[in-house]
Order: structure tokens, then sequence, then C-alpha cells
């Protein structure tokens, strides 16, 4: 009969200071225990401060194949192989890791920890921003509009907004004209809206229905913010879209011929040959859209009122704004904003995305560029977890 290994045997070992016999008594206890993450990733560590280099790649391997939804995993894992001259690997997993804590960067200020979990969150932090600001800057051109480009989230070096209450949290162009409120006067689209409104408002009666069918909750159940709480999985907001991430929605373009030839005459924003989002946005009587800032300043917001109560409006950097049917808003939502809909009817509106005004075609492209590029990377990086 097989002896059983008690962890409290190897505890003792390495309290004793015979770190090579309790890493024997843990790597024997790991076999019999394929499923223990914590141990698993107790022998990784042991395993690197040992120096033994081949045993540790393949503990954090297991421990990859085992727990790849853990941050500290992908921590310490991402660390080993960013030091032992596999970079591209490393830096993956931190980013893994990273995408499912944004705190595991700033684990090293919480002095309660312990001192190899903070200085390799310490470090991942560098290497992370680090990478991240070297990626973005491939593709942008220095232009006068996309100098000092960055990612707020991950730049490293230090920064600040420069504009009061506007506060993009994705991407930032420092350098561009910074306004909370458009003039309709500034796009001549606008007035097209205007005097097509009752054909497209034609179109739009008959997918009013589908806007509640067939629409989702604009913010996901599991959307992290806790601002938006209230709404967060639910049909108060709901959209029903005609593009998504770059992806027609064919079904419900081709029941509204006229407003989609219309939207395909203006600069929309994409990243792609599509625009990147165009949908219908319902909020229920008595919904309201906490105060929350956009992803980037480099396009504006546009809301196109189908239906609208007798109350409730928009606000953008504490400028009130009521929706009028037909009427155009457009607004820069990396400025504080909210929306309530303190009616008793539901309100939807239109929205879209324009570029800045002031982005010339070279400059729209290199956004384009180092979107996609860092897109191409994350969507690349899961393949690490099992290399």
């Amino acid at each position: 009969m097989a002896k059983v290994i008690d962890v409290k045997r190897i505890d003792e070992l390495f309290a004793q200071g015979n770190s090579e016999q309790a890493r024997d008594l843990l790597k024997a206890f790991c076999q019999d225990n394929l499923t223990n993450l914590n141990q698993w990733l107790r022998l990784g560590i042991v395993e690197e401060q040992l120096g033994t280099k081949e045993s540790t790649e393949q503990a954090y391997q297991h421990c990859l194949s085992i727990g790849s939804h853990s941050p500290q995993v992908l921590l310490f894992a991402g660390m080993f192989f960013l030091n032992t001259n596999q970079k591209d690997k490393g830096l993956a997993l931190l980013s893994l890791g990273f995408d499912m804590d944004k705190g595991m960067i700033y684990w090293f200020q919480n002095e309660s920890l312990e001192e190899p979990l903070r200085a390799r969150s310490y470090y991942a932090g560098l290497a992370l921003r680090n990478h991240y600001t070297e990626l973005s800057q491939i593709n942008l051109k220095q232009s006068s509009h996309c100098n000092g480009a960055l990612w707020p989230q991950t730049h490293n070096e230090n920064w600040q907004y420069l504009t009061e209450n506007q506060k993009p949290h994705l991407f930032y162009l420092p350098k561009l004209k910074a306004q909370p409120i458009w003039p309709n006067a500034a796009f001549s689209w606008v007035d097209v809206f205007k005097e097509n409104f009752e054909p497209l408002m034609s179109e739009f009666r008959q997918i009013t229905q589908d806007i509640e069918e067939q629409g989702m909750p604009y913010v996901d159940e599991k959307f992290a913010d806790k601002s938006f709480e209230k709404l967060a999985g639910s049909k108060n907001w709901t959209a029903l879209h005609l593009y998504q991430n770059g992806v027609p929605n064919t079904p419900i373009i081709e029941r509204l011929p006229k407003l989609h030839k219309l939207l395909m005459s203006i600069d929309l924003y994409g990243l792609n040959e599509h625009p990147y989002e165009v949908f219908f946005s319902l909020l229920k009587a008595g919904q309201h859209i906490v105060p929350h800032y956009g992803l980037s300043n480099h396009s504006l917001t546009v809301h196109i009122p189908f239906i609208v109560g007798d109350s409730g409006c928009l606000t953008v950097e504490n400028q009130r704004i009521s929706w009028q049917v037909g009427d155009a808003i457009v607004f820069d939502d990396s400025f504080i904003h909210e929306a309530e809909n303190t009616s008793e009817q539901d309100r939807v509106v239109l929205i879209f995305s324009v570029w800045h005004p002031d982005l010339t075609l070279d400059e729209q492209t290199a956004i384009q560029q180092s979107f996609n590029a860092r897109q191409t990377w994350l969507d690349e990086r899961t393949k690490y977890l099992t290399d």
C-alpha cells in the first residue's frame, strides 16, 4: 500500500530549512494529487527558487492546465517565462491575469501579502505597461493629433488628463480638441436626417417591436463596473444592433434600407470596413444611466431620438439637453455624462459614432492600425496556455 504523504511534514521540512528534501516530498505529493492547484503552484515556486528550470517549467505548465482561471497562477508562470527568454509567452500570461484582475499589478502595495507575490506583481506591472505602450506606438504616426496618444490603463510613464471632467479610460489623444457638446451645424448630415426623418420614422415603426423582442441588455450581467449594477443584465437598458463590434446584423439592416443608406453616407467611426457600433437604445421609463466616462476621445457619439417622453435628458459635463424627436445630439462621451428617463414612456434613440472632425484620413488609419495590432495580439494570447 502506497504511503500517504502528509502536507504537514512537508511544511515542517521547509521550516527546518531542508528545502530539497521538502521539494522531493512535495513533488511526490503533487504526482498523487494532480488537481491540487495550491500545491502545484507551491511546487513551481520552490523549483524556481532552487533554480531547477526544467522542473519549474513543468510545474507551472501543469498549473496552467488546471488553473488558467487563477490570476496568481498566471502571474507566477508569466514572470517565470518572461525571465527565461520566453518573452511572448510571459507577456501573454501576465496580460491574461491582468484581464481577470486589474488589481494584479498593484498587489505589491499590499504589505500583508508575501514578498514573492508582491515582487512579481511589481515587475509584472512594469513589463505590461512597457509592452502595451510599445505595441500602441508601432502604428501611430507622430502627427499633430496622434502625438502623445496613450492607453490610460497601461501607459508606462506618468501622465495626466488635460481637460477637467474628460477621462477616457481606454484610449486618449491629448492633442484633440476637447468639447463636451458639439454644434449640429458642424455636421452637414444632421440636416439630411431632419429632411428625411418621416420616411426614417416609417421604417423604424416596422422594427419597434423587435427592440423589445430581439434586443439584448446593453450592459452584460458580468460587467464589473458597480456604477451600472442596477442596469447590468437588465432589459431596462436594451440595445438592438445594426452593427456591433464591426459586425453587421444583416436581417435588421435589410429592413431599414433608407436609414442604412443615410448612415453609409456619414463618416462613421469603425476599425474595419464596417461601422463599429450602431444600435437603437431603449431606456425604460424611470431608468437612470448614472454618470460615467466613455472609452476614448477619438470619436464622437450621436443620439437621434425616435421615441421621447415628456421629460428626461442627457447631461454631459453639467450641460443638460432634452431629447427631441428627430433632432440630433452630438457629444464627446469621454466627458462625464449620464442619461435619465424621468417620463412614464420608454425612450428610444439611435446611437452611432463618428470620427472626431479634427482627425485626418491618415490619422484615422493610424488609429485603426494601432487598435487592430493590439487586438490581434490579445486574440492570440490563449495559445500560450497549452504551448
